[in-house]
């Protein structure tokens, strides 16, 4: 009787343990960040995406008001990414490896874009602008004095621009 009760037991344990599911393995990614400015302050509102190389599966986030974006359950390969903000010069970046239970956190920094060099004034491109050079080595500055350079370098002249 009691082998009966001992097989009994068994095998509903047997069963019991069977039902429960097995853990299952992860083969997914999570790929977190933060995107800042040059100095450090953090950029809300960033176009984020994240392409699968393989595939050319994208998804996209918008940072958060603390500049943060995150992608859950990322299928593992390789990926690309690229970050832009009005303003501010795109982030791209190729071949990001993502493996099973990977679990990736990184700050990019974006920079300010520049402007077109048309748009500048011509004060802020150089300081002087060589306007002609004659024969006689004069050479004329931008909205300054004329300086006469010698043409040709003997021991009694001087280098030097007269004051």
């Amino acid at each position: 009787m009691h082998r009966q009760i001992a097989a009994v037991l068994a095998s509903v344990l047997i069963l019991l343990a069977s039902a429960v599911p097995a853990r299952a393995q992860q083969t997914t990614a999570t790929f977190a960040g933060i995107v800042t400015d040059k100095q450090g302050g953090v950029l809300p509102g960033v176009d984020v995406e994240l392409t699968n190389e393989g595939t050319s599966a994208v998804v996209r986030q918008v940072t958060s008001a603390t500049g943060e974006f995150l992608f859950t359950y990322v299928p593992v390969g390789s990926y690309s990414l690229k970050i832009s903000l009005a303003g501010f010069k795109s982030f791209s970046s190729l071949n990001i490896p993502l493996g099973a239970a990977q679990n990736v956190r990184r700050t990019f920094s974006l920079r300010l874009a520049r402007s077109s060099r048309a748009s500048r004034s011509p004060a802020r491109r150089r300081s002087w602008t060589p306007r002609r050079r004659s024969s006689g080595g004069v050479l004329k500055r931008s909205k300054s004095r004329i300086f006469r350079w010698p043409t040709a370098i003997s021991p009694t002249s001087s280098t030097s621009p007269p004051a």
